[in-house]
């Protein structure tokens, strides 16, 4: 048995076993594939004819427009009607760049409508149920892995992500990379794995701002916490660390700052997301730790720079606040219950039909296979803990998915990097389970020994023998 930061590891397979291990994955993953391009040029997304405005047409119309070379554009405004109010080309950062750049290498090969974009944003879906059953092999053993790949393939909250424009499947398959290169750390700590590390985490900050907390809540404890090294050698480790999250993230802070009003270092949509979830709807209506339209920034010059837009948007937020601050434990509990369906979880289906435009089933099933899969995750953590496997990495990306949704709102896709581990999880509670009744089984059906004959009593002294 190999040793795993204090705790035991799988042995090492054969090379048969990993083959047959790496075809049964493979054939997971091609049907994960095909049912994620089936539920996108089939039938079932019939219901979305059209892009509307809202995130999807902003990601699908801005990586037309840096295919085209024009660069990080509003797209709302560029492609707003000639000679209308709305009609205005100007820089925008209340986006990070790294989903469009993704979108914008088909789009330079002519594949740019909603249909071929979706089905590219698919690919990345297929990679993470890939790159669980690594992960999950790599931590439990062949069978978790390829349990795992099956119940993510089958994950309606991932194949329904999968299936939209939108930046969560690349944060998500950027997350198991970066759990990838954190147990590799951990096992073998030095340089260069710290530095793949900080490479995922760079890559998911580009891709959700919220992204540069894990720096902190995954590359840090693992550094600090990891056997065997020395403190120079931390200090070197936190660095590399830094020094390629510089390398990484640096030229487009630097494009921020040199580019708006405000300094702006991530992006300019803290503003606004900020106070969608802050106004009377949010606090005290139907839409309790939710967001609403009747939130947003009203009667602001249409021309006024957007960084300028999102400062505003930010001290209004911040003044209501500070005006209802005895309700905002209220609200964050509520933002928090939301994304983990402990709060109105029957509104959460009806506003992931409408405003998310998830439609019915798949709403529906991705409430039905959360609940089927928490109880499992949840036993999965415990599984490894008792396997001395750390898992830290795992409550730090719950943690870090509950910091962002309690200081903004509770919406069901801000859930993505925990929906992603899930599967992992319970196919390791699941496994365990299967190892359990296995070997009550044989417990019960291996053979009575038969019963020793029982000794001869001791005679007296003298007495004569039987």
């Amino acid at each position: 048995m190999q040793r795993f930061g204090g705790g035991p590891l799988v042995s090492s397979p054969g090379v048969g076993a990993s083959r047959r291990f790496l075809t049964r994955l493979i054939l997971i993953t091609a049907g994960a594939a095909a049912w994620r391009v089936y539920y996108i040029v089939g039938p079932v997304l019939s219901r979305i004819p059209h892009l509307g405005v809202d995130d999807e047409f902003f990601y699908s119309a801005q990586a037309r427009l840096v295919a085209d070379g024009k660069g990080f554009l509003n797209p709302f405004g560029y492609f707003a009607p000639i000679g209308s109010p709305a009609h205005r080309i100007f820089p925008t950062a209340v986006h990070p760049p790294l989903y469009t750049l993704y979108l914008a290498v088909p789009a330079k090969l002519g594949l740019s409508t909603p249909a071929e974009q979706r089905v590219f944003t698919a690919l990345l879906g297929v990679g993470t149920v890939f790159l669980i059953g690594i992960l999950a092999r790599r931590l439990a053993g062949d069978r978790v892995g390829l349990i795992a790949a099956a119940l993510a393939a089958l994950s309606p909250a991932l194949w329904s992500n999968d299936s939209m424009l939108g930046l969560e499947s690349l944060y998500g398959i950027l997350v198991v990379l970066a759990l990838l290169a954190l147990y590799a750390f951990w096992k073998t700590p030095n340089l260069w794995r710290v530095a793949l590390l900080a490479l995922w985490l760079a890559l998911a900050t580009l891709t959700r701002s919220e992204g540069i907390i894990l720096f902190a809540f995954l590359a840090l404890p693992a550094i600090v916490l990891v056997r065997g090294v020395t403190r120079v050698m931390r200090w070197k480790m936190l660095a590399t660390v830094a020094a390629v999250g510089i390398v990484i993230v640096g030229p487009w802070v630097v494009r921020n700052l040199t580019t708006f009003d405000k300094p702006t270092v991530l992006g300019t949509g803290f503003g606004w997301v900020l106070l969608d979830g802050s106004c009377d709807t949010t606090y005290y209506g139907s839409k309790l730790g939710y967001w609403d339209d009747s939130c947003a920034l009203k009667n602001y010059p249409p021309h006024l720079e957007e960084s300028l837009v999102d400062a505003r948007a930010r001290t209004k937020a911040i003044h209501y606040i500070e005006h209802h601050k005895a309700r905002v434990p209220i609200v964050v509990a509520a933002r928090v219950g939301r994304v983990f369906e402990l709060y109105k979880p029957i509104q959460n289906v009806e506003l992931n039909q409408v405003g998310e435009r998830r439609g019915d089933v798949a709403s529906w099933a991705i409430l039905i296979g959360y609940y089927l899969l928490l109880p499992w995750a949840i036993a999965g953590l415990v599984v490894l803990r008792r396997r001395r496997i750390p898992i830290f990495p795992f409550l730090a990306i719950v943690a870090a998915t509950t910091f962002t949704v309690a200081t903004s709102f509770g919406i069901t896709r801000y859930r993505a990097p925990v929906d992603v581990i899930m599967p992992l999880l319970a196919a390791v509670a699941i496994d365990a389970a299967i190892r359990w009744f296995g070997h009550r089984r044989d417990a019960a059906d291996a053979p009575v020994p038969a019963p020793e004959p029982a000794a001869p009593e001791a005679l007296p002294t003298g007495a004569p023998a039987p």
